[in-house]
């Protein structure tokens, strides 16, 4: 018996999944050969669930989560953002040092891992969950305060938890003349800090922000003008009110001869009562409006010493904006400069990944003039058959970095013959990606890549099943398109079957004619045509 088995096993026992005589038996009939571990399981009555967990915490040597004894302690579960823990699947359980916890649907999961350690700034630890979807446990540990619904007496000693985390941070914060805001406003201000992290839709998160500009401050209108750096310029991003759509046509030089341009020339916050005797009010904008201004605060949004832009409040309903209302609004102005750059941070690894990825394909192509657009037609050729082969999701994902990667090997060995790059990229492509996180599990379906369905591929010899479904697609693409590209396009899809079919999974290559004719942007449609 293999190590893995024996470790599977034993959490299974560990979580009284199957009685010891079970497993015993189960032992014995391994031996025989005549069955896999898995369909023993499932015939003793196993859930997938329960097998899948099993192997997780098998492989990885990680806990399993039971939710019914979990003891929820709410501002370390929402140490996570909300979005982050519904679009990964993880719940935050526990805090190690300075890592967190975090049971997951799937433990694997390095892309969510690694998107939640961005995001929060903590190292992440995977536990395994018995549940497959936990959308459930997520959103009763992040309860929507707008619902307005009744809450249980367990909901009401959270949220009495919750109020004093929002208080003690709030009142932290250093106001004027010493006064502090109520514990109602203070839970307010937490509780839109927390909305505001857990979204990086920029569109979304200033709409937040900019209703929350008039909650606080009691005001007609409110406004945010985000900073261009090349330009030098403020421009109206949104803004509330009747006029708040001219204001999307005003761009304001960083200068004096504004308000909302001085507060950001100068990093200051102003609060202006007596609109008619500030010199730096731009007049003309009230009779470009049809807008009178009567009194206004603007504040800066700084983050890390870095300029994103200002907040405006416009016409205070009753009386004039106090040092309070500039105390509101700082702290606003200070969450919503956080994530501004998150979001700008996760823009720009975004598009470096992206890039990174451009440079690697276009370098690979660059080994044979006659190899451009390779990469690309393999790619769109695997997402395709994954598509036809109802894959979706994580999976889907890993097959298109494997697709985009797949000879990647071939730029560590250029100092090799063409017979020996050939034979040896798909293990030194595997060896290149491994240890990056967001490619892990794209790594192995580098190395098995040019595997065939009847045993004749490289460099294991695999044959049917045992070759990863994921990577027998991305070999009959590969197969395809080679194919194509010695023939110069000019046979058909069914002469491809003919010819070389019979080295890959039948069930692919029965849908390979349909999956092409459907990719009309594909350059091997014309193989399709004249079949």
């Amino acid at each position: 018996m293999d190590k893995l088995t024996e470790a599977i096993l034993e959490k299974l026992e560990e979580r009284q999944a199957l009685p010891k005589n079970e497993i015993q038996r189960i032992l014995d009939q391994l031996k025989s050969g005549l069955y896999s571990l898995e369909e023993m399981l499932l015939q003793s009555g196993v859930s997938k669930e329960v097998l899948l967990k099993a192997k997780a915490a098998a492989l990885g040597g990680i806990d399993w989560v039971d939710f019914d004894a979990f003891q929820p302690d709410l501002e370390m579960v929402r140490l996570i953002p909300k979005e982050t823990a519904l679009r990964y699947n993880l719940l935050c359980i526990g805090k190690k040092e300075s890592k967190l916890v975090v049971a997951m649907s799937d433990p694997e999961d390095a892309f969510g891992l690694e998107y939640a350690q961005m995001i929060t700034g903590y190292e992440m630890i995977p536990a395994a969950a018995l549940e497959l979807d936990l959308t459930a446990q997520i959103n009763a540990l992040y309860p929507d305060k707008k619902q307005g619904v009744g809450i249980s007496a367990k909901e009401a000693v959270e949220e009495k938890k919750l109020e004093e985390v929002g208080k003690k941070r709030f009142l932290s914060l250093d106001f004027h003349e010493g006064k502090r805001p109520e514990a109602k406003t203070a839970v307010s201000l937490f509780n839109l800090a927390r909305e505001l992290s857990e979204t990086l839709d920029m569109d979304h998160l200033l709409l937040k922000v900019l209703d929350a500009i008039e909650e606080l401050c009691d005001s007609e209108a409110g406004s945010i003008l985000l900073y261009d750096e090349i330009l030098h310029v403020l421009y109206f991003k949104c803004a509330s009110g009747e006029k708040g759509e001219l204001l999307k046509q005003v761009v304001l030089p960083v200068a004096e001869d504004s308000i909302a341009g001085w507060v950001a020339l100068h990093r200051e916050p102003v609060i202006v009562n007596d609109i008619a005797r500030e010199n730096r009010h731009y007049k003309g904008m009230d009779q470009l409006l049809k807008f009178k201004t009567e009194n206004l605060i603007c504040i800066p949004i700084i983050s890390g010493g870095k300029l994103y832009g200002v907040l405006e409040s416009v016409n205070k309903k009753n009386g004039n904006f106090s040092d309070e209302d500039k105390a509101y609004l700082m702290f606003l102005a200070a969450h919503t400069g956080v994530c501004l750059a998150n979001a700008k941070l996760v823009d720009e690894l975004q598009d470096y990944f992206s890039s990174s990825l451009e440079i690697l394909i276009s370098a690979v192509e660059s080994l044979d003039s006659g190899f451009k657009g390779h990469v690309s037609s393999v790619y769109k050729l695997s997402l395709a058959l994954a598509k036809d082969a109802g894959i979706s999701g994580k999976t889907y994902q890993v097959i298109a970095y494997a697709s985009l990667l797949h000879d990647i090997g071939k730029l560590k060995l250029l100092a090799l013959p063409e017979e020996e790059i050939q034979k040896q990229h798909s293990a030194a492509g595997f060896q290149m990606v491994k240890e990056i996180k967001l490619l892990k599990e794209a790594a192995p379906l580098i190395q098995l890549h040019h595997e065939k369905w009847d045993g004749s591929g490289f460099p294991e010899g695999l044959k049917g099943e045992a070759i990863p479904l994921s990577a027998r697609i991305i070999s009959l693409a590969e197969s395809f398109v080679e194919w194509g590209e010695r023939t110069g396009w000019k046979a058909t899809v069914s002469e491809f079957i003919v010819k070389e079919g019979g080295s890959h999974d039948p069930r692919l290559v029965g849908s390979l004619e349909k999956v092409v004719k459907n990719l009309s942007s594909f350059q091997l449609t014309a193989a399709v045509s004249r079949s």
